[in-house]
C-alpha cells in the first residue's frame, strides 16, 4: 500500500464511490490497496465459506472483502478479508457503503500488510465496540491467531497451529485443514 494523498472524509467517500479499485482511510491519507495474490484470495474465501456454511439461520452472516467498514472512534475506514456481522449491519453515518459494527474480523496476512495488520489497523480495531474477536490467519503456514474480547472489556491471544480454533463471539470454528483446503504453494 501507497499513500496516494491526504484528504477529507467526504473527499474520500466520494473518490471511493467512483473508484474501480479499493483504498482504505488512515489519519487522512489514501491508501491503494495492492490486488491480492492467488493464495491470499483462496485462503480468504475458504473462510468466508466455512463460516457462511455454520453460520446460516444463525444471525450472524460473513461478508467479503468488498465490504467496507468504518471505525467511528478513529475514522478508519478498510476492507478485512471477511467480516462477520452478528444481528442487523448498522450503516456508517458518514458512508451508506460501510458498516460500524463487525463481531468478527478476519485479515489474511500477506509480506506486504502482515505488520500493519498486526499493529496499527489493530490499534484501530480495538475501539470498535462490537467488536469480538480479531483472527489473522497466516498466508505461508498452516496457523491461525485469535484476539478476542474479555467480558472485562480486556483482549487475550490464542494461537492454532493444528486441529481448530473455535470463535466465541458467532458460535463456530475454522479448521486448519478447511482454511487451507486446495490452496496452492506460492
Amino acid at each position: 500500500m501507497q499513500p496516494v494523498a491526504r484528504v477529507s472524509v467526504a473527499e474520500y467517500f466520494a473518490m471511493e464511490d467512483a473508484s474501480t479499485t479499493k483504498h482504505e482511510l488512515v489519519n487522512g491519507q489514501v491508501l491503494a490497496m495492492s490486488g491480492a495474490s492467488y493464495r491470499h484470495n483462496r485462503i480468504a474465501m475458504n473462510v468466508a465459506i466455512s463460516l457462511g456454511s455454520q453460520l446460516r439461520g444463525s444471525g450472524c452472516r460473513p461478508v467479503g472483502s468488498d465490504q467496507r467498514v468504518h471505525v467511528l472512534a478513529t475514522d478508519l475506514d478498510t476492507y478485512p478479508d471477511v467480516t462477520v456481522i452478528c444481528g442487523d449491519a448498522r450503516k456508517s453515518p458518514a458512508d451508506r457503503h460501510a458498516v460500524v459494527n463487525p463481531t468478527l474480523l478476519v485479515e489474511v496476512l500477506s509480506p506486504s500488510t502482515e505488520s500493519y495488520d498486526r499493529g496499527a489497523k489493530w490499534v484501530h480495531y480495538q475501539r470498535i465496540p462490537s467488536l469480538r474477536e480479531y483472527v489473522l490467519v497466516s498466508s505461508g503456514e498452516p496457523r491461525l491467531e485469535r484476539f478476542f474480547r474479555d467480558d472485562d472489556g480486556s483482549w487475550r491471544y490464542e494461537l492454532v497451529a493444528t486441529g481448530a480454533m473455535k470463535l466465541a463471539a458467532c458460535a463456530a470454528s475454522l479448521r486448519l485443514d478447511e482454511v487451507y483446503a486446495d490452496v496452492p504453494e506460492e
